[in-house]
């Protein structure tokens, strides 16, 4: 469980944020699966994404980017905004193979 700091701008503790992030990429990425038929790469694609595959990408960005910073909690909006990023990243990815599929 992250604990989410109220009573200061909503924040998350520094040591909980690799957490975090990845539990929403997943999240955001599950919630893109529909029932459209138009839409059924992405809805398999989408319901398979798993907690597992997005630890491992943002273990590979993670370090290089939050390594540094020397603060213990960083602000939910910065939060969400670099795992939009890592999700864009992930979507651009899974898109990028579906046309050289093609």
């Amino acid at each position: 469980m992250v604990y989410v700091n109220q009573s200061e701008t909503n924040t998350i503790k520094k040591n909980e944020l690799r957490n975090w992030i990845v539990n929403e990429v997943t999240t955001s990425i599950q919630r893109l699966a529909s029932d459209d038929k138009n839409e059924q790469a992405l809805d398999a694609w989408a319901r398979a994404f798993d907690g597992e595959r997005a630890a491992f990408l943002v273990d590979a960005e993670f370090v290089n980017d939050w390594g540094y910073d020397e603060r213990t909690e960083i602000p939910v909006c910065e939060a969400r905004e670099y795992a939009r990023d890592i999700m864009l990243q992930i979507l651009d990815s899974w898109y990028l193979s579906i046309c050289s599929r093609s």
